[in-house]
């Protein structure tokens, strides 16, 4: 009998984290373990990139604090040998579901961003209610993963959770084939240099500061920019672009699974994050020996950009500081071998090898 394992999200949208649980999904999938998400909604942006095999439970609840007992049902029903819940507060959420249902399923949790940096921007909580849960909840799980050493060292930091607790695996990446994208975007100036940033819409990844920078570069280079996303600063984002009298030079797309034909094009991969848990992005550049300039936000590029022929870490959010780090890095022979090598100890199943240690299961 395959051994069950219970992957719970808040969804499946578009981001980091959920695309990173697919892809550890399906590699424990194909090591022939029997996978089930269970996701609060409807949302399933990542469906054609799942295994077929894989079950989905879609709660059909509107807030998390529902999940308590429709998750309690499936784990009394389906009574896994792991779960492994991702993103507080559904990780303190799902072990009250566990605890409820008196199932002896061994609890992982995954964090994938800055809880305490995040919080103020993206979640409604007090940081007191925040810590008093994380205390509550958190010491009953077999381990919690962290995406980076900088996300386990703030929640060292910030509460009084065991640092045995702790493992760090870095996110994992795959290849998809790009020649199998229909492009209905593609750059529109041919003798340009070409930068491309890949996030969602939103504060943490100030795309402002991106836009206000490549407003300089364009003054210097002949350039173009693609930001591949969506969110609500959309509108925002396409006033700062008119403002500037950049339509011209900056495109605006939205996400799709596979964009691969971007990363493979680009000279440059630009990262003006606020914070980050990983920077997933600067790794999929990597795949495609596209060099990367990002500033050097809390937490994941300092760990990821280690060697100078992957680019530059700017340690200023002046937009003529980050300019000059990506002519300086454009100036630069691309070692695009170099840097296709380097990204090949992210490896799905390297990374998900790492886990199946942690869990301590073949």
């Amino acid at each position: 009998m395959k051994k069950k394992i219970l992957i719970i999200l808040p969804d499946l949208r578009i981001g980091g984290a959920e695309k990173n649980s697919v892809l550890i999904a399906n590699e424990l999938s194909d090591k022939n373990f029997e996978i089930i998400f269970v996701i609060k909604n409807n949302i399933n942006e990542y469906g054609s990139l799942l295994n077929k095999n894989i079950k989905i439970y879609k709660l059909q609840v509107d807030k998390l604090r529902s999940i308590i007992f429709p998750l309690k049902s499936i784990i009394l029903k389906e009574k896994p040998l792991l779960i492994i819940s991702s993103m507080w507060p559904l990780t303190s959420l799902t072990f009250i579901s566990l605890l409820l249902a008196r199932v002896k399923s061994n609890l992982y949790f995954v964090e994938h961003v800055p809880l305490f940096t995040s919080r103020k921007y993206e979640t409604n909580s007090s940081k007191f209610f925040m810590k008093l849960l994380i205390n509550l909840t958190y010491h009953f799980a077999k381990k919690i993963i962290c995406v980076s050493e900088g996300v386990k060292n703030e929640i060292l930091r910030e509460t009084n959770i065991n640092k045995n607790k702790f493992e760090v695996i870095y996110n994992p990446i795959s290849i998809i084939n790009s020649s199998k994208i229909i492009n209905k975007n593609d750059w529109k100036i041919k003798t340009s240099k070409k930068l491309l940033t890949v996030g969602s819409l939103k504060y943490a990844k100030n795309h402002e500061l991106l836009i206000k920078t490549f407003s300089i570069l364009n003054l210097k280079i002949n350039c173009e920019l693609i930001i591949i996303g969506q969110g609500e600063l959309y509108q925002d984002l396409k006033k700062l672009i008119t403002k500037l009298n950049l339509n011209s030079r900056i495109q605006i797309i939205n996400y799709q699974n596979n964009i691969s034909y971007f990363y493979n094009t680009a000279d440059l991969f630009i990262l003006t994050s606020r914070w980050e848990g990983f920077g997933n992005v600067i790794v999929e550049s990597f795949i495609y020996g596209t060099p990367v300039v990002s500033l050097d936000c809390p937490y994941g590029p300092s760990e990821i950009i280690t060697e100078n022929f992957l680019g530059k870490l700017v340690f200023n959010d002046d937009p003529i500081k980050i300019a000059d780090s990506i002519l300086d890095t454009l100036a630069k022979p691309v070692l695009k071998n170099k840097i296709i090598d380097y990204s090949k100890k992210y490896d799905a199943s390297i990374q998900v090898n790492k886990y199946l240690k942690v869990f301590n299961v073949n």
